[in-house]
């Protein structure tokens, strides 16, 4: 059997309650997402690297606000140029979750785009049809 070794431990700051799952990019490094924290405390998205001392360190690629998304439990993806993408539970123009991009800029830091808002109308879903 394996031992467990835990790489990393989060404070509030970096973000809370991970829970998108990991995924790895081609250097080794890994990603995914937060539930809550980060500066506005819903959410951000990371990313945890190790360096020739052997000592893990994080970087905040995003931190989600409210009006782009938050809460992002779901798994984080790459396109083949290397920006990410995923939803969120809630946020967004109609508070019921994003669709959205990271895409990483020459300097180092990310941009986010969303790419669609959910809408929810449980009142139309209960409408007959015609």
């Amino acid at each position: 059997m394996g031992q467990e070794a835990v790489i990393y431990s989060f404070r509030s700051t970096d973000g809370t309650n991970p829970g998108g799952g990991l995924i790895f990019d081609q250097a080794g490094n890994l990603y995914t997402t937060t539930n809550d924290g980060g500066i506005y405390r819903d959410g951000t998205v990371f990313e945890l690297s190790c360096c020739t001392d052997g000592k893990v360190s994080e970087t905040e690629l995003f931190d989600f606000d409210g009006t782009d998304g938050g809460y992002g439990p779901s798994p984080l993806t790459f396109d083949s140029v290397g920006n990410l993408y995923s939803t969120t539970y809630w946020g967004g123009a109609n508070d019921a979750g994003t669709v959205f991009e990271l895409s990483p800029n020459p300097d180092g830091s990310w941009s986010e785009t969303v790419l669609y808002s959910f809408c929810s109308s449980p009142t139309a879903l209960m409408e007959p049809i015609p």
